[in-house]
This record gives structure tokens, sequence and C-alpha cells, in this order.
């Protein structure tokens, strides 16, 4: 018996949760609440990353993936679930890696894939929680299976690629409408759409979207579905530079009520990524608040030219523009500048929050239909050195967290469980949360 036909059989008798709950009135969409702004959790294992075989360029998905850190039952315990509850998170967003489910070779193996994703929800919403479930495919080069990163599925509405998406996620779909009342269990349909230049010479994202949107809103029709802007869910461009990018460039007026609309305020990323492989991996030190003494600034400013001045895979011109991006281009949306003047304390993160809170207000828009799904900070902690000082990372996640909750948005996603240097618990039993996490949420517990 392969192991497709074995979760297939073993899942068919999966109860129904679709009358268990009916969605509560609200002034916004079927998966808030009218009296709060939700707090969740982004959870990688063990569904984010779909388990490969081979070298990166030529791996192929296992034909069981989801397996992320070990099973559900082990990634996820029951303790672990109540845990997640008492320590007063109201929702987990599920990253579901989509490329192992467009990759299965059969109908029979994506049918049980679902089946297993479909456990998986159960269980969180058995346990108290609300559940994203999170489309998440990824930047190319980010995973070792090639040929499902976010570039490669937006090809058209007549795209092989964006016609599989489409049908995993109809699948997929369908399960939960079977299975889940709407105020438990939503669809964000599309983790971080890349920059508009990635669309040149293809549809624009606006047009892939909605047409998307309006085939799961079909199987889908009182659940929350939630969409995102391109430059990978930001705000408004102000992060990557573009102006067409971010949720203020989406069109509501196709789309209904009972949308979300995810932003990702990483801003700047210069902070909340700083010491992360890459781009940000010369950056350390730099604070929230951003310190405006010159002393402060000397500081992060000399751990960046030390960085740079170390990495042997840069060659001098490199080092050169790098150093003059940073720290003398004073526009730069990565600049040490920039992020001082616009993204650098709490004010001025509110003000960027009222971008979003105008556009919402300008097109009649609930405030609860705007999401923050997913939001962090790259720190220092045990076996990460380097990152985003304990204290900033304190202040960050306070200030998103205030703000979010003054403006009256429907949720906030901390980024994330465990994995690397931004999680906020341990990856081994008993599971705990750090304590200055859940302050900075205000949620000591309930």
């Amino acid at each position: 018996m392969t192991m497709g036909i074995a979760l297939a059989i073993c899942c068919s008798g999966l109860s129904s949760h679709a009358s268990m709950q009916k969605p509560q009135l609200s002034d916004g969409p079927a998966f808030s609440d009218n009296h709060k702004t939700l707090v969740c959790l982004n959870t990688f294992q063990p569904f984010g990353y779909g388990l490969s075989i081979g070298p990166p360029g030529s791996a192929v998905y296992d034909e069981d993936p989801f397996r992320n850190g070990g099973s559900d039952q082990a990634v996820m315990p029951k303790s672990r679930l109540a845990l997640i509850n008492s320590s007063g998170f109201d929702c987990l967003r599920m990253v579901v890696d989509v490329g192992a489910l467009m990759s299965a070779r059969s109908e029979t193996l994506l049918d049980a894939l679902v089946a297993q994703i479909m456990i998986g929800i159960s269980r969180r919403v058995d346990s108290g929680l609300r559940v994203i479930v999170d489309i998440h495919p990824f930047p190319r080069g980010a995973h070792p299976v090639s040929g499902f990163a976010d570039v490669d599925l937006l090809d058209g509405e007549t795209g092989e690629k964006f016609q599989r998406l489409i049908h995993v996620v109809s699948k997929l779909a369908i399960s939960i409408g079977a299975r889940f009342p709407p105020a438990l269990v939503a669809v964000e349909l599309f983790n971080e759409p890349p920059s508009p230049t990635s669309f040149n010479g293809q549809r624009p994202w606006n047009e892939q979207i909605e047409f998307y949107w309006k085939q799961i809103r079909l199987i889908l029709p009182t659940h929350t579905l939630i969409v995102a802007g391109t430059g990978f869910a930001e705000l408004d461009g102000s992060v990557s530079g573009d102006s067409s990018a971010g949720v203020v460039n989406l069109r509501p007026d196709r789309f209904d009520a009972n949308t979300g609309y995810a932003i990702h305020p990483y801003e700047s990323a210069t902070f909340t990524h700083q010491g992360y492989a890459g781009f940000f991996s010369h950056v350390g030190g730099l604070e929230f608040p951003a310190a405006m003494d010159r002393d402060g600034k000397l500081a992060a400013e000399n751990t960046f030219r030390r960085n740079v001045a170390a990495d042997p895979n840069l060659n001098r011109s490199a080092k050169s523009q790098l150093i003059y991006d940073f720290l003398y281009r004073t526009v730069h949306s990565y600049s040490f500048e920039k992020y001082r003047t616009t993204f650098g304390n709490a004010e001025l993160l509110l003000k960027r929050m009222n971008v979003v809170n105008t556009w919402a207000d300008l097109h009649r828009l609930s405030r609860k239909q705007i999401m923050n799904t997913e939001f962090g900070v790259n720190r220092d902690q045990a076996g990460c050195v380097g990152k985003a000082p304990s204290k900033s990372a304190f202040n960050f996640v306070r200030a998103i967290r205030d703000n979010s909750f003054a403006s009256g948005i429907g949720l906030i996603t901390i980024h994330q469980m465990q994995g690397d240097c931004f999680a906020i618990s341990s990856a081994a039993p008993p599971f705990a949360f750090e304590a200055d996490m859940l302050e900075a949420l205000r949620l000591p517990g309930r």
C-alpha cells in the first residue's frame, strides 16, 4: 500500500467542524473579532518546508513531504498547542509549502496530502485556536526543489503553473469549506508576492490575484480570503523603493467585504533583518528606537564597515558600493539614515500604519480587513549573535503591537514559533516561550 493510498484511507473519516461554531456578526470579515485585534503565531513546522530528495537544483519532493521536523503530533503535541493557547495567542498561521502539493504526481497523492493538512488544521482548531492557512511559495533559491518559486507560479490565467496553483488550492478550499466554519479558518492566497519588476512581460499582479481570488471565492463564499500586494506584502513601496508596490496598490473594488489585506511590516528590514544571511548580513547592533546621537550612530556604522571589509565574498568595488548605499545615500530605501528618519521609532511606525489606515478608510474598508500576517525581528538570543539587540527587538515588537491595537486592525502575527533567530520559543520540550516576547506582545498568559 502506498503512502498516498494509506493516508487517504486513514483520513477519510475526518470529522467536520462546520457545525461547531457560527461566525460572529462583525463589522469586519468572518475571520476577525469585533472587540479586539487577534494575536497570531507564525508556524513553519511541519507543513512549511516540504522535505526533498537530492541536491539543490535537481532535488524533488519526497513522497511524504510534510514531515518538517517530524510528524505533526511530534512537532505540535497537544501539550504544545495547549501552551500556545494558554499563553494568549488567538490563532496560528499555518505555513503550507504549496510546491509540495503542486508536484504531487497523482490526484490520489494530492488528496492524501490535503488530508494531512486537514488533520493538522483540525488538531489546532480542537485546541481552541483559529487558523490561517498560508499558501506559501518561496523566493527563487530559498528551497532545494526548483520550479515552484513565487515567480515560477505567476505565468498568468492560462499559464501551466498558475492553473496548477489554482487547482491544488481549490482542492484545499473544498476540504476547508466542508469541515471548518469561517470564524475559525481563513485562507491566505499567496505569501509575499514578489517585486513589481518580476511581472515585466507577465500579466500584472492585480489581474492575477483578482482572477485567483474569484476562483477560490466560488468555492469558499463565506470564508475570509487574504490577499497581499507586491514587494513581499509591504505597505506602500517605502521599503523596496518601488512606488507601485504594496497593499495600497491593490484594487479593493475587485474584492469583497470578507477579504483580508495582508501586510508584513518588516520596517525597516535594515533593522528587522540585520545579521540575516544575504543582503543584511553585514548590519549588526542597529537599535530601536534608532540612536540619534553621534556615538550611537557611529557604533552601528562602524560595525557595518568592519563586517563589509571582512567579507571574503565581496570584491573591492562591491564593498565600496555597499558602504556607499547604506551609509551615504540617505534616500536609499535600506540606508541607515532612511531607517532613522522613516522607520526608527514607535511614532514613525504609527505614521507608517496610518498610511494603510488612510487607504482602508478611503476605500470604506473595515479596519478589521487589514491583517498583519507576519512580522518579527532577527535578534540576539541563544545561538544567535550579531543580530538585533534583545531590548531593541522587544521595543519594536511592542511598537507594532500597540500601534496595531490602536488602529483596530484585524490581527497581528509574530514570526515565528521556532527554527531560526526570529524564533520566540524553544525547539524542544517543554517548548517554552521567551517571556520578554510575550510581554512585548502584552500576552502574560491566561
